[in-house]
């Protein structure tokens, strides 16, 4: 069973709002300023343990995205199980003209803990991640 753990001292567990919340709602570890027309990396101070056919897909808190214009970037983002002990971070777009200030325990993003399967053909490119955002494509 998958396990959200503090990586960073006063980050606050994700909590799924009500027993049928699919999501489970990520908490900003600091405050941050995201400019008009721009995007940032929001540090949640947590990482997730998952089982090896599991991941989380980060998707937009829909209220933040309607009535503030932020999303998440790369929607839905895919945090891979051979991701942990690293922290999770939430790219996040502000979509209006006018500068969003977030503020930390601010609720920013939901993960979705998903399974998932392989093909018989199944080919894999390495066997260890070396790095973070961006680094098993390169």
């Amino acid at each position: 069973m998958a396990e959200f753990r503090v990586v960073v001292d006063g980050a606050n567990i994700p909590i799924r709002s009500t027993e049928r919340s699919a999501g489970y709602d990520l908490f900003a570890n600091e405050d941050i300023t995201i400019e008009a027309g721009d995007r940032a990396l929001v540090h949640t101070g947590i990482a997730c343990e998952m089982a090896d056919n599991e991941y989380l897909a980060i998707v937009p808190r829909s209220g933040l995205a309607l009535k503030k214009g932020i999303t998440v970037l790369n929607t839905p983002g895919t945090v891979d199980a051979d991701y942990y002990p690293n922290e999770i971070g939430v790219i996040l777009y502000n979509t209006t003209g006018e500068d969003f200030e977030i503020h930390r325990w601010d609720r920013i993003a939901q993960a979705i803990l998903q399974e998932y399967k392989c093909t018989q053909t199944d080919r894999v490119a390495g066997k260890d991640r070396f790095g973070g955002f961006g680094s098993t494509g390169i």
